[in-house]
């Protein structure tokens, strides 16, 4: 599938509707945000209270990766620059909408993170929390787990990292 950009910065596929972008905060519509906050409300439970995902200091800082393919977002996550957060890169809410999981779409969205970690922040090693059942999922991606780790919900996660050096 051949990628091209357009004059807007938005990654378009040959022969196909869908298309890809990365934004700052600020240049993110009032769709998009609704778009954004839908699919993380599909893909992470959390109780009724947190569901809302209110905005973050590290939204407004942070790099954000959609994919649509017309009108619908497809695909989600952010990259957290290091100085925000503890000093390291982070890869956070990587999601993608329940009917197009399996069709390569984590792929293309992958891979547009690491474009784009590789260009801004070359010398730093990317990391992400996965849970037990998505750390196989991050390990076809080169991460690798460090350690085990709980957060305050009593779920389990595995630090995870993946060096470009």
């Amino acid at each position: 599938m051949k990628i091209f950009e357009d004059k807007k910065n938005l990654l378009h596929f040959n022969n196909s509707d869908i298309y890809c972008s990365c934004k700052e905060f600020s240049d993110l519509t009032d769709y998009e945000l609704t778009s954004i906050k839908k699919i993380k409300s599909e893909n992470f439970k959390k109780s009724n209270e947190e569901n809302s995902y209110p905005v973050s200091v590290s939204d407004h800082r942070s790099h954000h990766f959609l994919i649509f393919q017309n009108s619908k977002l497809l695909a989600y996550s952010r990259l957290v620059p290091p100085s925000f957060n503890f000093n390291r890169l982070t890869l956070e809410r990587f999601c993608v909408a329940k009917d197009y999981r399996n069709k390569g779409i984590s792929k293309i969205l992958m891979e547009l993170v690491f474009k784009k970690t590789q260009s801004l922040y070359p010398q730093e090693t990317l990391n992400l929390l996965s849970l037990e059942d998505t750390k196989k999922f991050y390990e076809k991606f080169g991460f690798f787990s460090n350690y085990l780790i709980f957060d305050e919900n009593g779920n389990s996660h595995h630090q995870m990292t993946k060096s470009f050096k």
